[in-house]
């Protein structure tokens, strides 16, 4: 697990210094009492790319426990028994460009500020190197988000292979490597960095 300790500015990107912690001393914490204010408000995941552990995986511990005694409840080792052959990649988006919204009614045919359902499953990009879908469910996402803005989430199934725009694999990517390649919108939006989604990136 990893915890904060410092932070600083430097040319304006937030930059932090980060510890280890063990799992016993994370324990029962929530997340803002590890992290300070001010690296939960920084663009810390903006320029960090997530990583990768493939070692034990204990969230599956659970699963284990209950398949090994029932049958019914599946092989959970077919999931989580070898990180590299079963790994993916998620992150949310939000939309900065205001013809973005636009490209996803175009596609849902649902307005996506209707605080209805808009993609109703996720839309996948079939040519996406990274293999990439991606969803919007009902609007605003968050309780503070601006009426202007959609958040999204998408995931791609290769995150080992380089991407469409970004020539690197998603799993080696920042957040702001990846919000070009959402590639997206099935090849709709402008094709500028950054310029058209903020995504904090997320690795599953």
């Amino acid at each position: 697990m990893l915890s904060s300790v410092s932070a600083r500015q430097t040319r304006g990107i937030a930059s932090h210094a980060i510890t280890l912690a063990t799992r016993e001393e994370m324990e029962n914490q929530r997340i803002d009492e590890v992290f300070g204010e001010d690296f939960l408000k920084s663009n810390f995941w903006l320029y960090t790319p997530a990583r990768l552990k493939d070692g034990p995986a204990p969230a599956w511990d659970l699963w284990r426990r209950i398949a090994a005694k029932d049958s019914a409840f599946g092989r959970p080792n077919v999931f989580g028994g070898d990180t590299p052959k079963t790994k993916w990649a998620s992150a949310t988006i939000t939309t900065l460009d205001a013809r973005i919204p636009r490209y996803i009614e175009r596609i849902a045919k649902r307005d996506p500020f209707s605080g209805k359902v808009v993609t109703a499953g996720i839309v996948t990009v079939k040519d996406s190197s990274w293999l990439l879908s991606w969803t919007v469910s009902r609007q605003p996402h968050f309780r503070k988000q601006p009426k202007d803005q959609v958040v999204g989430w998408l995931y791609a199934l290769f995150v080992d292979r380089p991407g469409d725009y970004v020539k690197k694999p998603m799993q080696d990517c920042t957040g702001e490597e990846i919000t070009p390649d959402p590639g997206a919108l099935n090849r709709g939006p402008p094709k500028r960095p950054g310029g058209c989604w903020q995504s904090p990136g997320s690795l599953i």
